[in-house]
């Protein structure tokens, strides 16, 4: 029964597209909103135009699309959930970590910049060591710091499970 959910979830997310020209992310997003849900802060919509970006032709190749048709927006929506349908459960994270990587070999940036990467590896490690802590029966304690260090320590997170000394 979830699975058919799933579909016409879809189905309708892609008619909304069409209808607005909205990218689904922001469809999604305004809905949530309007639910007074909370949202993923990660805009996956954002990192797959970056992963498009780097990777045209690879993209391209999912739908058989030329290198001289022009991508619309529907067509780059259609791209955009092919990506997900061959990435299966791991294509947010292949985005994510696309991201990271590309953030990493960027020149310098901003402490801001450099902060909000960090924020996003914590938010990446953090459940998944819960996880392991719980499954496994450990705790452990963890400090990360990004590679730029500046005085008032904004780029640095600590975290422990809960018997963790």
């Amino acid at each position: 029964i979830l699975e058919q959910g799933y579909n016409d979830l879809e189905n309708t997310l892609t008619q909304l597209v069409d209808k607005t020209s909205l990218t689904p992310q922001q469809i999604m997003d305004g809905w949530h909103k309007s639910k007074g849900q909370a949202i993923n802060r990660i805009n996956h919509w954002n990192l797959y135009t970056k992963y498009f970006a780097k990777h045209e032709a690879q993209e391209r190749r999912r739908l058989a699309i030329p290198a001289d048709v022009l991508i619309t927006p529907t067509t780059r929506g259609q791209l955009y959930n092919k990506f997900k349908e061959e990435n299966g459960k791991a294509w947010q994270e292949v985005l994510e970590l696309h991201d990271l990587l590309e953030s990493s070999e960027a020149s310098s940036q901003t402490i801001a910049y450099w902060q909000n990467g960090s924020f996003h590896v914590m938010i990446l490690t953090y459940p998944q060591l819960e996880g392991a802590s719980a499954k496994h029966g450990f705790e452990m304690a963890l400090v990360m710091c990004s590679k730029v260090v500046n005085e008032d320590a904004s780029l640095g997170f600590i975290h422990s499970t809960a018997g963790a000394k």
